[in-house]
């Protein structure tokens, strides 16, 4: 039943449109980091194609990262994430969203389905500053280590 649910979240992600909706980036990522079951900080190691997850994005579909910081979850020190876009606050299309070189330090949510880490979203660290201490708080209030 699990693998029937899935597969259904990830089709139903890239075959209906997303509605848009007027949420900042900000309060898009600390709705990702609400539903998480786990949230990171991390550097890109390895960009590759999984042929276990088709999504639309070009090029690759899973990114590894060397995670610096635990935030919250269950992490390694590699996490090996393959990309499930979440309808309203991670385009599947859009190749600016997703990392598109080694090296790149972001903080991460996502979740974990039968055995595989799936990144639902992603933020630079940079931009990732302002809302740091509310994404730590909400992510150790909601996930269990």
């Amino acid at each position: 039943m699990k693998i029937v649910i899935s597969l259904m979240l990830l089709v139903c992600v890239n075959v209906f449109a997303c509605e848009e909706n007027d949420l900042s980036d900000n309060d898009k990522f600390i709705n990702a980091v609400k539903t998480a079951d786990f949230v990171y900080i991390g550097s890109v190691s390895r960009l590759y194609k999984s042929p276990i997850t088709k999504t639309n994005l070009d090029g690759y579909n899973a990114i590894v990262f060397e995670v610096t910081e635990k935030i919250a979850g269950k992490t390694s020190n590699y996490m090996d994430v393959e990309i499930a876009p979440l309808c309203g606050i991670s385009p599947a299309q859009d190749i600016d969203y997703w990392p598109q070189e080694l090296g790149g330090e972001y903080v991460v949510s996502g979740i974990f389905i039968d055995d595989v880490y799936y990144v639902n979203a992603i933020m630079e660290i940079d931009k990732a500053m302002d809302i740091l201490y509310e994404v730590t708080r909400i992510a150790r209030a909601n996930i269990k280590n």
